[in-house]
């Protein structure tokens, strides 16, 4: 499964703060997504957020209660994939 191209921009913000991308698929749910988290050993180590490609628009979630069961809320709807990454990663870097 291959990961949306981001804006050179956006690439750029996630490095620079040790972000990165996995794109996984929910079997469960069919749908597929894109994790953001830190990078630890060349992979995302513990997710903080996801895209969810659906229907055309990027849907953005990120963590917002650790150690919740449903610790993820919904932080945008985009329909760039690069917005909606940012919309992620603006929860966790000031």
């Amino acid at each position: 499964m291959r990961t949306p191209e981001l804006p050179s921009r956006t690439a750029k913000t996630l490095s620079r703060h040790g972000y990165g991308l996995a794109p996984s698929f929910d079997a469960d749910l069919g749908e597929r997504r894109y994790l953001v988290g830190p990078v630890e050993a060349g992979e995302v180590a513990a997710p903080v957020g996801y895209v969810v490609d659906h229907r055309g628009l990027f849907l953005a979630f990120a963590q917002t209660r650790p150690r919740a069961v449903f610790g993820f809320d919904e932080v945008g709807r985009h329909r760039s994939f690069g917005d909606a990454v940012l919309a992620v990663l603006a929860n966790f870097v000031e």
